[in-house]
């Protein structure tokens, strides 16, 4: 797919991962609404890629709202044109504690948040995709999908449920043209690693959490922006339905390609 003159929704645009994409998008051509529920945010970063040349359309949006996510693929849709592109990086690490001590409340939100909202973004859009033959689905799993991520286990159950999902829309849309893929970011600063880093129950219970920053662990967001922009160039479709570490090389992941298929490879599987 040529970005330029594509349209594309990006959720979580007011600051992070989701900001970043959304700028890279529009700087190479794409039509980009900007959704968040963080109005203010929204329209500063609408502002600034404006300011720089790009098309977007901010939408303030709660992604956890049936009818609000719905208004905004029509209003997205009405304005820019058919979607081409879902980015869902809407996301939230609120829980941290063991369960037994975790406010029931603050862990469903997680959920919601991560595994609702996508599933709800990924209902109101595929629909388009399916009935125009092609398009492609970006989703930010985590940590989770590869390990317990012990005192964070909101996150990392819906997380490892956005991986699933992933998954069976993959299988479910593959005969309609439609890509689905999932980013696995790494720990990228943004506002949700600093509080894991600075919030006194992320000091308590994740201390060892800031040693990926310190010792340079941590992933550039620059590798998740490059591989949000590889993925939806038609280079990757073959591997549909599949895990990407923006911290692996994308070269050697296609050269692999058959072997990843063939193996069922960066899938999420119980050992035998």
């Amino acid at each position: 797919m040529e970005l330029n003159g594509a349209v594309a929704i990006v959720t979580g645009a007011a600051g992070g991962l989701g900001r970043a994409i959304a700028e890279a998008y529009a700087a190479r051509g794409a039509r980009v609404a900007a959704v968040d529920v963080l109005e203010d945010m929204l329209l500063e970063t609408a502002g600034e890629i404006g300011s720089a040349g790009g098309t977007v359309l901010a939408i303030p949006t709660d992604a956890t709202d049936p009818p609000q996510v719905d208004a905004m693929v029509a209003q997205a849709e009405r304005e820019l044109g058919p979607i081409d592109i879902l980015v869902n990086c809407a996301g939230s690490l609120s829980a941290i504690g063991p369960m037994w001590e975790v406010d029931h409340e603050r862990w469903w939100h997680d959920v919601t948040v991560n595994l609702c909202g996508t599933f709800l973004c990924c209902r109101a859009v595929v629909k388009g995709m399916v009935e125009r033959g092609g398009g492609y689905v970006l989703n930010m799993v985590g940590g989770g999908v590869g390990d317990p991520h012990a005192y964070t286990t909101g996150y990392a159950c819906s997380k490892a449920g956005v991986m699933r999902l992933t998954e069976g829309l993959a299988q479910e849309a593959k005969e309609h043209g439609v890509k689905v893929f999932a980013i696995q970011p790494g720990a990228v600063r943004t506002a949700m690693t600093e509080f894991i880093m600075d919030s006194p129950e992320g000091r308590k219970w994740r201390p060892t959490f800031k040693s990926i920053f310190e010792e340079g662990r941590d992933a550039p967001a620059d590798l998740v922006v490059n591989l949000a922009l590889e993925l939806v160039s038609g280079k990757f479709d073959s591997l549909t339905g599949r895990y990407f570490d923006a911290k692996r090389d994308p070269d050697e992941i296609l050269e692999n390609a058959d072997a990843i298929i063939e193996e069922d490879g960066l899938t999420l599987r119980l050992r035998k």
